[in-house]
């Protein structure tokens, strides 16, 4: 579904480019794509991409390479469990360092859960929330409410 919106929002950049002054709108299947739909499937679009190079570039820094890096990121993100590189199809992710190990641990988790809603989890503010809702509703139990 994402990729559909993503696909129809490149081509009607392109019809765009050709054709400046066309009115035109984003389609799947006929039907209008709403501008929210299409902002939310760009956002998780782009934020996949940010988190393989921040998961590639921390990997990087642990001593692997860019291919292996690269790879390990995206088995981790995508849930693949298959890389490319040292870590393909046929070599073994066994004697990854732990430090690497619990980088893709931390990748798989972000790719497992919604994207946005992982890196949500890593906010400060979500975690005011979460601080402020328990605080006042410790402070109603302990008051008798």
């Amino acid at each position: 579904g994402r990729l559909w919106i993503i696909f129809a929002f490149v081509k009607n950049a392109m019809s765009k480019t050709l054709y400046p002054n066309a009115v035109t709108t984003v389609k799947v299947d006929g039907k209008p794509i709403d501008d929210n739909a299409l902002l939310s499937a760009l956002s998780i679009f782009i934020m996949y991409f940010i988190t393989l190079i921040v998961g590639s570039i921390i990997i990087m820094i642990l001593g692997h390479d860019l291919v292996d890096a690269l790879g390990l990121s995206i088995s981790a993100v995508s849930n693949l469990g298959l890389g490319f590189g040292n870590y393909g199809p046929s070599g073994t992710m066994a004697d990854l360092d732990p430090m690497v190990k619990i980088v893709m641990m931390a990748l798989m988790w972000i790719g497992r859960l919604e994207i946005m809603l992982a890196l949500v989890f890593i906010t400060p503010e979500f975690w005011r929330e979460v601080w402020s809702n328990y605080r006042s509703t410790f402070r109603g139990i302990r008051r008798g409410r």
